[in-house]
């Protein structure tokens, strides 16, 4: 995303909270935590990879279920112009992108994860990806639905 279309999109943010925010000409909310929010929102609602990373760490994808990851991947790769294969063995479907007609680059990943075990050892739900301190939590950010994001 193009860094004048960012500030652009901040700035009008920032005007429509600010105008919300107030009551009697106060200001509720410091204008620190204001940009604070602002540059929360558009990294999750207008960056793709972590945009697409949420919709995957959604699907309670335990193994061998894909839970509908694939599905998520396949139409983000459709509208950015790759070709999709289906391979199916067994029960496990297996995706194969391509675009181009070049040197072959392969990626291998896998979206299914391992049971999430006792809840009560969780920060977080599971299967509800959360931004704290800039780290994104949830099952699957790291190994590795974030990896397949980006």
């Amino acid at each position: 995303m193009k860094q004048s279309y960012l500030i652009a999109l901040k700035s009008i943010l920032y005007k429509e909270i600010a105008r919300f925010t107030r009551i009697w000409g106060q200001t509720l909310v410091p204008p620190n935590l204001l940009n604070k929010i602002i540059s929360v929102y558009v990294m999750l609602y207008h960056d793709p990879v972590v945009n697409l990373t949420h919709n995957l760490i959604k699907c309670p994808s335990l193994t061998p279920n894909e839970a509908g990851c694939n599905k998520i991947i396949i139409d983000y790769l459709l509208d950015i112009g790759f070709k999709i294969e289906i391979m199916q063995f067994g029960t496990v479907q297996n995706i194969w992108a391509y675009r181009g007609s070049g040197y072959t680059f392969l990626f291998s990943g896998h979206t299914d994860v391992v049971h999430v075990g006792n809840l009560k050892y969780w920060k977080y739900p599971p299967f509800e990806p959360t931004l704290n301190n800039g780290l994104l939590y949830g099952r699957g950010a790291a190994d590795m639905k974030g990896a397949l994001s980006a």
